[in-house]
C-alpha cells in the first residue's frame, strides 16, 4: 500500500528518530533525586548569559540554514526530489547546531531540552514544507470550470518523484444537480495509451495500461466522477486526456465546475494477473463509489479511436475501499475495463 508520509523521504524520515536520540540524552543526565517542579523553573528562568555564547559559531549555523533550504525548495519545484531531501536534511541539521549553540549559556538540561523542541518543530515544518513543494503525483490544471458547450479542457497527470509509481489513481469530480458524467466526453490520447508491459515474472500483456471508471459518491447523487487509473508512471512521465462538455441535458444551468484529487498509488506493484480469457489489474481505492459505467478502450486497432469518448454503462455496483481487481477482457486486441468483487493484497 502506498505510504503517503513517509513513501520515499529517507532523510526526512530520520527527524523522530534523531529526535528521540535527544531525548534519552537529556533524561541519561537528569539526577535520581529529580523534580519535575525543578525543572519547570529552570526552563521558564534559565539564567541565559548571551556573553557565553559563540556568537560567530551561532551566526555561521544560522546562516547555513537558508541556502540548502531555497535549493532544497528549488530542486523540488524542477521535480529533483532526492537533492532535495539532502537540502532539507541539511537545513534541519543547521538548525539543530545553531540551536544547541544558541541556547549554550543555559543550563546543561535546559540547554538539551530547548534545543530539542527547536529541532522537532524545525524538523516538522521542513517536512511540510518538502510534502508542498515535492509532490509525488499532480494532476494539472488541478480545476476547471465549463460555461459554454462543446468546451474541451486538457489534462495531465504526471509523476514528478524519482522514482517510478504504480496502481495511480486521479479521481475528478462534477458537482451539478442538472448535468452528470453522461453530458461530458473523455478522450484519451493515442500517446497516452500504453501497452501493460511492466510484470515481476516477465509476462509481456499487449493491452492498455489505463481504466477508467464513472458514477456518483454515495454520500451524495449530484456529485459524479470520472476516475482514471495508470497502472505505472515512470519517473517523470505524464499522461493527458481531455474533457469537452457536450451538454447532452437540457437545461438552465450554464456552468459545471470540476475538481481534481490524486486517489492514491504505491511505491510497490501488485502483479497483473491473468485467469482465464481476462486479465486482472490492481487498483487503489480510497473512498467508497457508486460506478455505473467504464470507459472502453482499444488497442493495436488502428481502425478504431483509442477509446470511446462515452462510457458504457452497465447500471449501478459499489467500488469497495482497499485494492480492488479491474478486469481487462480481451478479444481481438479489444479491451473493456470493469470493476470485479474481491480484493487484492498490495
Amino acid at each position: 500500500m502506498s505510504s503517503l508520509f513517509f513513501e520515499h523521504h529517507q532523510v526526512i524520515a530520520c527527524l523522530p528518530f534523531a529526535f528521540i536520540g535527544i531525548f534519552f540524552e537529556i533524561l541519561n543526565n537528569m539526577p535520581t533525586d529529580f523534580a519535575w517542579s525543578e525543572l519547570a523553573a529552570e526552563m521558564a528562568n534559565p539564567n541565559r548569559e548571551w556573553k557565553t555564547v559563540n556568537r560567530t559559531s551561532f551566526y555561521t549555523f544560522f546562516g547555513l540554514v537558508f541556502a540548502p533550504l531555497f535549493s532544497a525548495i528549488g530542486f523540488g519545484v524542477y521535480g529533483n526530489y532526492q537533492p532535495a531531501q539532502w537540502c532539507f536534511g541539511a537545513s534541519w541539521l543547521f538548525t539543530t547546531i545553531a540551536a544547541l549553540i544558541g541556547f549554550s549559556g543555559f543550563s546543561r538540561r535546559a540547554r538539551f531540552i530547548w534545543s530539542a523542541v527547536v529541532s522537532l518543530v524545525s524538523g516538522i515544518l521542513f517536512l511540510v514544507l518538502y510534502f508542498v513543494v515535492c509532490p509525488t503525483l499532480t494532476i494539472s490544471p488541478s480545476s476547471a470550470t465549463f460555461s459554454t458547450i462543446g468546451q474541451l479542457y486538457t489534462f495531465r497527470v504526471e509523476n514528478r518523484s524519482d522514482h517510478d509509481t504504480y496502481m495511480n489513481s486521479f479521481v475528478f469530480y462534477f458537482d451539478s444537480s442538472a448535468y452528470s458524467e453522461k453530458d461530458f466526453d473523455f478522450q484519451i490520447s493515442e500517446g497516452s495509451l500504453k501497452p501493460l508491459a511492466q510484470q515481476l515474472d516477465g509476462v509481456y500483456w499487449e493491452l492498455p495500461d489505463m481504466a477508467a471508471e464513472v458514477g456518483f459518491v454515495p454520500e451524495s447523487s449530484n456529485t459524479h466522477f470520472f476516475l482514471l487509473h495508470v497502472y505505472r508512471l515512470k519517473a517523470h512521465e505524464s499522461r493527458e486526456f481531455s474533457i469537452r462538455w457536450q451538454h447532452y441535458e437540457i437545461s438552465t444551468v450554464q456552468t459545471v465546475d470540476v475538481t481534481s484529487e490524486v486517489m492514491s498509488h504505491s511505491d510497490k506493484p501488485v502483479p497483473v494477473d491473468k485467469y482465464g480469457g481476462s486479465v486482472y489489474v490492481p487498483a487503489l481505492i480510497t473512498r467508497p463509489l457508486n460506478v455505473t459505467g467504464f470507459l472502453i478502450c482499444y488497442f493495436k486497432d488502428k481502425q478504431r479511436v483509442p477509446c470511446d469518448v462515452q462510457p458504457i454503462h452497465l447500471g449501478v455496483s459499489k467500488l469497495p475501499i482497499g485494492c480492488v481487481w479491474l478486469a481487462a477482457l480481451s478479444e481481438r486486441e479489444t479491451v473493456a475495463n470493469a470493476s470485479l468483487p474481491g480484493k487484492c493484497d498490495p
